[in-house]
């Protein structure tokens, strides 16, 4: 059973300090130029060991989209989708509003492994408070001297907090690069993939909130890039390892309530026996997680 100190979300409620230094007690930013001084290499094989997939419908694996990043003499670009526009959802801006510098020393790690030395934060045009939160967070880091070049990381790194005009279409990666160049946000052909021809032309990764922000983990007795337990019948990853009911506190889903199980939509149509075991027979003592369900072979059912 995971035990609350691997909780990787800290403050999604808001009750602690999301200053630099209140994010720094529970254990952000520590020993990071440790982390950096690995190297690219090294990042991008501890995140494909970990197993940690994206939060879309595809739930590909992040280490190996990473990898995808040309090592050439351009600039590459790290893009962050915080574009939350699917109705109903609503994790992404408690990270935001509550613990941005999670999110803001992932930026820097995810940099450090793609070669980036710039972030682009794109913002769900509504998210007022959320956008202040963050920058007043990313303002912070570079008094303290964490961002920008010759910070104390060792990695040159520039984040920026883009706000998108709340068209929902730029959810999708390639629309939201349109969006962020400054055009219509409308899905580009492909090929070329971002990571060869993204914004402005050059060799682009963007990723979920949460996938930046579980290269920083913030348990100091396992600073690793290994953030998710690594079989399916132990962890629950959104439409990816959800084949079995896990027990809470849930690793990278934030501050469990009431200790409801969380059962994917997958496993709900397959088997009903695990909803039943879980639920104590009482289904709506359940929460049913939405994105793509996956099959138990990791196809698509297409739900």
């Amino acid at each position: 059973m995971l035990k609350d100190r691997d909780r990787i979300f800290t403050n999604l409620y808001g009750h602690r300090d999301k200053s630099l230094k209140g994010a720094m007690a529970r254990g952000s930013w520590d020993n990071t130029k440790a982390l950096v001084d690995k190297g690219r290499d090294w990042i991008v094989q501890e995140m494909k060991d970990s197993g940690l997939r994206g939060r879309g419908g595809a739930g590909f694996p992040t280490g190996l989209k990473w990898s995808f990043m040309p090592k050439d003499d351009r600039t590459h670009y790290l893009v962050v989708n915080a574009d939350e526009s699917e109705p109903g959802t609503c994790k992404d801006r408690e990270i935001m509003r509550h613990d941005p510098h999670h999110l803001i020393e992932g930026c820097l790690l995810a940099g450090v492994g793609m070669g980036a030395h710039t972030a682009y934060i794109y913002i769900r045009g509504e998210f007022m408070r959320e956008r202040e939160a963050l920058q007043a967070a990313i303002d912070e880091c570079y008094d303290a001297g964490l961002l920008g070049k010759d910070n104390k990381c060792g990695w040159d790194m520039d984040v920026f907090v883009h706000h998108g005009a709340g068209a929902y279409i730029c959810g999708e990666e390639t629309a939201l690069l349109e969006s962020l160049e400054g055009k219509k946000g409308q899905p580009r052909l492909k090929p070329p993939f971002p990571a060869n021809m993204g914004l402005y032309g050059l060799p682009t990764t963007v990723n979920n909130v949460e996938i930046d922000c579980c290269c920083a983990d913030n348990s100091a007795s396992r600073r690793e890039l290994v953030f998710f337990l690594r079989t399916p019948e132990q962890c629950w990853h959104q439409g990816v390892h959800g084949l079995r009911p896990c027990e809470p506190p849930l690793r990278g889903r934030g501050e469990p309530r009431n200790n409801l199980p969380r059962v994917d939509r997958a496993a709900l149509w397959q088997d009903s026996r695990w909803l039943e075991q879980s639920s104590g027979g009482d289904p709506r003592r359940c929460i049913v997680p939405g994105g793509q369900g996956r099959r138990h072979d990791g196809r698509a059912n297409g739900l």
